[in-house]
């Protein structure tokens, strides 16, 4: 049997000692560890990246610069040149407001005319294109024979169309006086440029009821000339 020397048994103040001692070393592993973990903590701040903050974009905001527009400027027609030379003068075309005309002297009648080329068109077979010319006169009267009336344009190989002022004359057969033109309009004048003619006149009195022609010329000057009928009845 074990024998125990009562003696050598612990005392209670050594016990308390050795207690205390435990706590201290306790306290002193908790108090390292703590500080341990405090530092990892601190460490972690202060090498933490710092945050970014996104770039401030500037936005500069422009005022609308007006811009000017030019208007477009039309440009001039420009009549182009026709040779007239060449092309040559066709009958023109002919035309008369009213056919049976009275002569009373007080109606108003329109007559006008169309320069055309020459060429294989209508009633003569000798109206072409439209002539859209400068330079070309117009005549216009009243006759009661036409087969004389192209007698005497065509006499001596058409010398009467050759000079212009003879056209200024009363022509061969020509009904003189029948025709009473408005004050903007005479008997020989300058077509337009488009070749054109117009004529407002009134049947004078003296003219006797029966069947007549309005005899149209063209004359480019005295080298290229024609001429066409149109019939009206004077009643």
């Amino acid at each position: 049997m074990q024998q125990y020397d009562r003696n050598n048994l612990p005392t209670t103040d050594t016990l308390r000692t050795k207690s205390r001692s435990q706590t201290v070393i306790t306290t002193a592993l908790l108090l390292f560890a703590i500080t341990g973990l405090l530092s990892g903590f601190t460490f972690n701040a202060m090498n933490r990246p710092p945050k970014s903050t996104p770039p401030t974009t500037n936005i500069t905001k422009q005022s609308p610069v007006a811009t000017k527009t030019k208007t477009p400027t039309s440009s001039p027609t420009t009549q182009p040149i026709v040779d007239v030379a060449a092309t040559s003068l066709g009958c023109p075309t002919a035309n008369v407001d009213q056919p049976t005309q009275k002569p009373d002297g007080t109606t108003l009648y329109t007559a006008s005319l169309q320069a055309v080329t020459k060429g294989s068109k209508g009633a003569n077979k000798c109206q072409g294109e439209v002539l859209k010319a400068p330079e070309i006169t117009c005549k216009l009267w009243l006759t009661k024979n036409p087969d004389e009336t192209n007698k005497a344009l065509t006499k001596d190989s058409y010398a009467l169309l050759k000079n212009l002022d003879n056209l200024e004359q009363p022509i061969p057969n020509e009904e003189q006086g029948a025709l009473v033109f408005s004050s903007n309009a005479q008997s020989l004048q300058p077509c337009h440029n488009d070749g054109t003619a117009s004529w407002q006149y009134q049947v004078s009195t003296s003219v006797q009821p029966g069947t007549y022609y309005l005899v149209y010329v063209v004359d480019w000057k005295g080298k290229r000339f024609n001429w066409s009928y149109k019939q009206v009845t004077i009643a």
